[in-house]
């Protein structure tokens, strides 16, 4: 499957699996983490792409090789919601807003 597909698809079934989970009605409300972690599982179960969640932007750059005394300034504890890796490697982020 295409990432881009999947990326919809597992972010459709979280919100689906978590309206029936909590019991919600008529809401579509989900918690950027939770959505996050299941698109992420979900990356992984199929054997689509290595997926973490919450992967500081810092650790990203320095994976990534870039080095300098301004990564931890400019991006402190920023995150990215869910970085994925091909061959050990980020190659992509998603920043998941769920307003």
């Amino acid at each position: 499957m295409d990432i881009r597909k999947a990326i919809t698809v597992f972010g459709a079934d979280a919100v689906m699996e978590y309206r029936a989970k909590a019991a919600i009605r008529g809401e579509t409300t989900i918690p950027e983490t939770c959505l996050s972690l299941h698109i992420a599982s979900s990356l992984i179960t199929h054997g689509l792409h290595d997926a973490r969640v919450e992967v500081p932007y810092s650790n990203i750059l320095r994976e990534l090789g870039v080095r300098g005394p301004d990564i931890v300034p400019n991006f402190g504890g920023q995150r990215a919601d869910i970085a994925i890796y091909d061959n050990g490697l980020p190659f992509a982020i998603i920043e998941i807003k769920t307003h």
